[in-house]
């Protein structure tokens, strides 16, 4: 569904009129299209969804001991780091400090672990620094892009984040059509349960190994 589409369902939901532009500058309209990327961002957040699913490809040079993941965007998720010698094995960032202190050399990487951000991009730092040049593979997850156009299709289902958006709307408003927000908020909670029901069951395989 697109963002414009999304915008207004939520505003019939309000009882409010439809636009032909998200970039309607009524202030209600931009409250509702506030409201629509908070809910994605809440709907990305609580599971991680097939759609979200994303590969990096990253080189690792000669002595690098560092790799940063292009466009990881808000809140990525790492699951796997393999490279041509086998899967990195992650470690808290303590004892890869530990590691660090007690050796320099030089060899084949075998760890990793989160080490900040380089300019909003999550950057993994690699143990030992590697010995030559080769491509890292980054098996993880990361958020959608803030929607700005009304052309942007959401990724995540639609029906959760339309109804978080609506009841973060009702909650502002008060009482919407004879509904409260915690009522709303409830719905979406539900419309959310069942989405996730419906998203993990194309990994059955995945949750029950």
């Amino acid at each position: 569904m697109t963002y414009l589409k999304i915008v207004n369902r939520v505003l019939k939901l309000l009882r409010e009129d439809t636009v032909a532009t998200v970039a309607d500058e009524d202030a209600v309209v931009q409250l509702v299209c506030t409201y629509v990327n908070d809910a994605k961002t809440m709907v990305e957040d609580s599971f991680h969804f097939n759609a979200l699913r994303h590969d990096w490809d990253e080189t690792v040079l000669q002595g690098g001991d560092f790799i940063t993941l292009s466009d990881s965007g808000q809140n990525p998720t790492i699951e796997e780091i393999w490279g041509p010698f086998g899967k990195l094995k992650e470690l808290h960032p303590a004892d890869m400090r530990n590691k660090r202190l007690r050796t320099t050399a030089l060899a084949t990487p075998q760890y990793y672990a989160v080490d900040g951000q380089v300019q909003g991009d999550l950057r993994i730092r690699i143990f030992p620094s590697s010995s030559e040049s080769f491509d890292l593979s980054v098996i993880g997850y990361r958020n959608q892009d803030e929607l700005t156009l009304d052309s942007d299709r959401l990724l995540v289902p639609s029906q959760p984040v339309v109804y978080y958006a609506y009841a973060l709307a009702a909650r502002e408003r008060g009482e919407v059509g004879g509904q409260t927000a915690a009522e709303i908020f409830g719905l979406a909670a539900q419309y959310l349960k069942d989405a996730v029901a419906h998203d993990a069951a194309l990994n059955l395989y995945e949750w029950t190994n």
